[in-house]
């Protein structure tokens, strides 16, 4: 935080993909089409390989267990936190 009690806008993670945190939504972008899933999502995360090839979107402050990927319901958010990600990506090239 910030002397003024201000925290970051968002908030990016990193695992087999990025994700994005602002306000109560996180997105987590798909493992492209051919590439390969880390072993650690299908055997220690307990993740099926077939949902981490979409992208996922949770509002946390009705699903902090991430069990309801909402993406189909917000498309248009979903394209703009996946624009953020790219525009984040290609600023630190």
């Amino acid at each position: 935080m910030s002397a003024e009690g201000q925290g970051r806008d968002v908030l990016i993670t990193q695992s087999a993909t990025l994700g994005i945190r602002r306000n109560d939504w996180k997105y987590i972008e798909p493992i492209p089409e051919g590439g390969a899933i880390p072993t650690f999502i299908e055997q220690n995360k307990n993740i099926e390989s077939d949902s981490s090839r979409r992208s996922e979107l949770y509002d946390l402050s009705l699903d902090p267990g991430e069990q309801n990927n909402v993406v189909d319901q917000f498309l248009e958010l979903a394209a703009e936190l996946q624009d953020e990600i790219d525009r984040i990506r290609t600023s630190e090239e």
